[in-house]
């Protein structure tokens, strides 16, 4: 059975919650492009920096988009230390 709109994108989760919301992307000043995804399953704010430097937000449901993005900006420091850490590892595994 269909339903209207983006409910059919939606999966339930445990509890009846979506397993699946909509992610929305931001441009940081310094942290750069970053993923925001409010998940069910989150209990913390956390933050991921993947190999390719994409960096990804994760926030329970009860945090604001506000308070997950002060969270981002206090880590600023620890997402561009990383981000070069990726990519010197990056650079090393290229090299000959």
């Amino acid at each position: 059975m269909r339903l209207d709109g983006l409910a059919h994108l939606l999966r339930l989760g445990r509890g009846g919650l979506p397993a699946v919301i909509p992610a929305s992307t931001i441009d940081h000043p310094v942290a750069g492009e970053a993923t925001l995804v409010r998940s069910p399953r989150a209990r913390r704010i956390s933050i991921s920096v993947r190999a390719s430097g994409a960096v990804r937000v994760t926030f329970p449901p009860g945090i604001s988009e506000r308070r997950a993005l002060a969270f981002l900006d206090e880590k600023t420091p620890w997402v561009v230390r990383t981000r070069e850490r990726l990519a010197a590892r990056r650079a090393a595994l290229l090299a000959p």
